[in-house]
């Protein structure tokens, strides 16, 4: 008797571990975290091509250089402002260029664009509020720098565009705080929610 309720209690144990691992493993596969840890740079410290990239680009103001620490990357940013608009240039460890992100208001986004974007955030919550919006440049390091000194962002061949937004959003039974990537359609390319970002002293 006691060998079978052994058995027994064996056999439950086995089966909530699996199903628990199950769950997790969905979990980790569908869910996606932004974890964010920013600080500065000395500009010694920056890779020599990264600095030659934004020498490139026109900026007349004081260039910030900070490193971005992720779950599973890293990145260095140069942050300036240009003709009133913030700038964010981003690159990889190595200093090759990844994308140039450049804050704008969503009225500034093309109309069509805009609908698209609603839509999908009134259609997957109760609620929203989009807290920033910035447009996302990548492509070959000779198109991001023509495209910024002509201020060509949305009609270049060469560029790819794409929309970032920062969202608060409420689901079922909570408000929670996304990044959303958004094609130059309007449509959602990913979501990931932000734990944390670490802002402290990044003012450009």
């Amino acid at each position: 008797m006691k060998t079978n309720q052994s058995l027994y209690l064996n056999m439950i144990i086995r089966l909530a571990t699996i199903s628990i691992f199950i769950l997790i493993t969905v979990y980790t596969c569908t869910a996606q975290i932004k974890y964010e840890k920013e600080y500065r740079l000395n500009q010694d410290d920056v890779p020599k091509i990264a600095i030659e990239f934004v020498d490139k680009l026109g900026f007349k103001k004081k260039i910030k250089w900070y490193k971005e620490e992720g779950l599973n990357n890293t990145s260095i940013e140069a942050k300036t402002k240009h003709l009133s608009k913030k700038y964010s240039v981003e690159f990889n460890p190595k200093g090759e260029i990844e994308d140039i992100e450049v804050k704008i208001k969503f009225k500034e986004i093309p109309a069509k664009v805009q609908q698209n974007i609603s839509k999908y955030l009134n259609n997957n919550y109760q609620k929203n509020k989009i807290c920033k919006t910035q447009i996302q440049l990548s492509g070959g390091p000779n198109s991001l720098i023509d495209a910024v000194l002509r201020q060509n962002f949305k009609n270049n061949a060469e560029v790819v565009t794409r929309y970032e937004l920062v969202v608060k959003a409420k689901g079922y039974d909570k408000y929670q705080k996304f990044e959303f990537l958004f094609d130059d359609n309007g449509e959602m390319l990913s979501k990931a929610e932000i734990l944390l970002k670490n802002t402290d002293n990044l003012e450009y």
